[in-house]
């Protein structure tokens, strides 16, 4: 009997010290790193860095040297932060802000009269969405819904409005439009044109007071000669705005507007 319990305890032993020295062979270090740039990290895990979360990434920036600012929700701060700890400089690239390039919403007329499910995608699938500019905001909100810093609400015009000091520029609203009227812009101070609208002038204006109608005449008094109208649009370069304001004063549908984000 003395004999197999032997053979038990002497198996246990050399089994142990394999494992202790498999353990040790095999270990991997983690970077200490990893856990304090999840840390820094928001922590919201919305995808839009390309990784499927905030430890994906924190392991990506340590192992793979990807920049903080692949992140576009971190604050700026947390992008310094995560450098100092990356021992990295920064770039001197700003932050992206949403702007929906739409002021129709009530200024606009409507096809029909819509009673299904409140979401533009569904909206837009019955003849194009309830509006008559087939390039307008359909007022369902699910850039809203699937904003995850609740920086977007549905104002009283029944166009979403985008609190730029909560915006992260994460570009989720971007994808989620079916209309893609959702245009991200660095921060700053500029003039653009609220209306996305390649309708003829006279056919805009049945369908919307503010809508741009392609007159030209804020290409003709821009002293930067930074618009051109295109397809009854007009384009704003906005990296080269002045803010002189003239197109904003003598746009005869108040299609154009000075943002500050």
């Amino acid at each position: 009997m003395l004999y197999p319990i032997l053979i038990m305890t002497l198996i246990g032993l050399i089994s142990g010290v394999f494992l202790a020295i498999a353990t040790k062979f095999f270990h991997i270090e983690k970077d200490e790193r990893i856990d304090v740039i999840k840390d820094l990290l928001p922590n919201v895990n919305c995808g839009a860095c390309g990784y499927t979360g905030c430890v994906a990434l924190a392991n990506a920036i340590v192992k793979d040297g990807v920049s903080a600012e692949t992140c576009p929700v971190a604050s700026m701060q947390a992008i310094n932060d995560i450098s100092k700890v990356m021992n990295v400089s920064i770039s001197d690239s700003s932050k992206k802000i949403a702007v929906i390039m739409c002021n129709g919403g009530k200024n606009a007329t409507d096809k029909y009269e819509y009673h299904g499910v409140k979401d533009c995608y569904s909206m837009s699938l019955l003849l194009g969405g309830i509006k008559d500019c087939a390039y307008g905001c359909l007022g369902g909100g699910s850039c809203v819904d699937v904003c995850p810093f609740n920086a977007i609400t549905m104002g009283d015009k029944g166009i979403p409005i985008v609190d730029s000091e909560i915006c992260t520029g994460c570009g989720i609203c971007v994808e989620e439009c079916p209309k893609n009227i959702i245009n991200l812009f660095n921060k700053g101070e500029f003039a653009t044109v609220k209306c996305a609208s390649k309708d003829k002038g006279p056919d805009t204006k049945k369908f919307c007071v503010v809508g741009c109608i392609g007159c030209k005449i804020c290409e003709k008094v821009c002293p930067e000669k930074i618009i051109v109208v295109n397809n009854y649009l007009a384009k704003i370069d906005e990296s080269k705005c002045s803010l002189c304001g003239e197109c904003v004063k003598n746009c005869p549908v108040s299609a154009i507007e000075i943002i500050k984000l």
